[in-house]
């Protein structure tokens, strides 16, 4: 049969995010060779808000909206998101169909000065747009000083060299991806660097009334890398925060039983409050419901009152 059916898939216009919806691509395609699927590039509100803090504007969904507003309509098929990127509450007519294969979820240090991120003297400056990453690092280094830096991979990178910064934390799967691995000078220690909830995870979503897509996904999706996912967002649920949350959450899935992380810090960097645990890929989400509810309680009250501001 030559026929081949052509599917729609939308993802970001920045390097990064095409290079994963071609991987989506050719996982679909290497599962089904009647099917074919051609990309739609979008630029989103997050991508144009270049120079402003995303928790200024509200951070949830500023990259997924109007790629789900399509998928909503019946315009594309598919959506190849960066896990970490989208709302914990999704749209009630969407799902996320599959998870690809984790690429690793560790943080790393970038800089043209330094090889680590403990060499950066007093006053030395750290681009970042990340409270997250930020705020764990004005904990572990009060000597640091921040500039904001945003825009994608490459976007960063030049900003940071052309402005003499001593340095800037990027995900290290995108530089993986990027093929641009060779920036990295260290591999931070995800125990006090704890990652993102859902980095290094492609997430495809769909409408729920499309029956006809559940077989793609049920193929291409790995199935340790989508329990970890749902775990680590899970946590971030509980506290009710969006990917602007200063949260680290990262789930270890060994076989049967599972390894949690979840690290919430204050946005000063004055404290970052760690739970973790252990149970089995049955308990995972009440595991990572419990997480949530200690570190939920162990917050001071003005920690608690910014926390709920940010909602």
């Amino acid at each position: 049969m030559n026929y081949k059916a052509t599917l729609t898939l939308g993802t970001r216009a920045s390097p990064l995010a095409v290079k994963q919806g071609e991987l989506v691509k050719q996982a679909i395609e290497a599962y089904d060779p009647h099917v074919c699927i051609k990309l739609k590039a979008y630029e989103t509100q997050g991508d144009r808000l270049k120079d402003v803090p995303l928790d200024a504007v509200g951070g949830k969904g500023l990259f997924t909206q109007e790629i789900e507003a399509d998928l909503l309509a019946g315009r594309i098929d598919l959506a190849a998101h960066s896990l970490k990127d989208m709302a914990v509450t999704q749209d009630a007519n969407l799902e996320i169909g599959a998870c690809l294969e984790r690429e690793d979820p560790r943080d790393c240090f970038v800089s043209e000065k330094y090889k680590q991120i403990q060499e950066v003297p007093e006053g030395g400056i750290i681009g970042t747009a990340s409270i997250r990453r930020k705020a764990v690092l004005q904990n572990k280094y009060p000597h640091l000083c921040f500039s904001l830096l945003r825009g994608n991979v490459q976007t960063r990178l030049k900003k940071m060299k052309e402005k003499g910064l001593s340095g800037t934390i990027l995900a290290h799967a995108g530089l993986l991806r990027l093929g641009l691995e060779h920036e990295a000078r260290e591999i931070m220690d995800p125990t006090w660097m704890v990652p993102a909830p859902g980095q290094g995870i492609i997430a495809v979503q769909h409408h729920k009334n499309r029956g006809d897509l559940r077989h793609f996904c049920q193929a291409i999706t790995h199935t340790e890398t989508a329990l970890a996912g749902t775990a680590e967002k899970e946590v971030l649920r509980v506290l009710g925060g969006s990917c602007q949350t200063p949260l680290g959450a990262y789930c270890e899935v060994h076989s049967k039983s599972v390894f949690l992380r979840a690290a919430l810090a204050h946005p000063s960097g004055k404290a970052v409050l760690v739970e973790e645990g252990e149970g089995t890929i049955n308990t995972a989400l009440s595991l990572a419901s419990q997480l949530g509810q200690k570190l939920l309680s162990r917050l001071p009250m003005e920690f608690s009152a910014w926390l709920q501001s940010e909602l």
